[in-house]
């Protein structure tokens, strides 16, 4: 494994299904796991609410809470102010340094192969494929 290869962590991989992958989440059985996630839609209130706010991280089971992150999610999700949200979520993200409460590993990569003549194509970081918007070009 990569991350052993650094020396510093060792790693035992188990594969479970997903019925048992669930309840050994939920029971906190695991020191680390991989989970799958995508956006809903494109705003970063939808890749900070469910993993930092203590209330939207329950899903993953990590237990975090931080009253201070807490009131900087909420006040950014209540903001339309795009300069004061940027300034938020900065503030956001230097407290997830700070706390360090996941460690995202990797980002998964959406990949659209076609003929030249194929159009439409459109690829963003929801990982919607929106195929009516697909067409062959004669």
């Amino acid at each position: 494994s990569s991350l052993e290869a650094s020396g510093v962590i060792s790693v035992t991989l188990e594969g479970r299904d997903w019925a048992a992958y669930r309840v050994s989440r939920r029971n906190e059985e695991m020191d680390a796991y991989v989970l799958g996630w995508y956006p809903d839609y494109i705003d970063p209130d939808d890749y900070i609410y469910p993993f930092l706010h203590s209330s939207g991280g329950s899903w993953i089971h990590h237990n975090y809470n931080n009253t201070q992150m807490d009131r900087l999610i909420e006040w950014a999700r209540g903001n339309t102010s795009q300069s004061v949200r940027e300034n938020l979520y900065g503030q956001i993200q230097d407290l997830m340094v700070d706390d360090c409460p996941i460690i995202p590993i990797y980002q998964g990569s959406a990949w659209a192969v076609t003929k030249q003549d194929v159009k439409g194509i459109y690829l963003d970081i929801t990982q919607s494929w929106r195929h009516w918007l697909v067409y062959r070009e004669k």
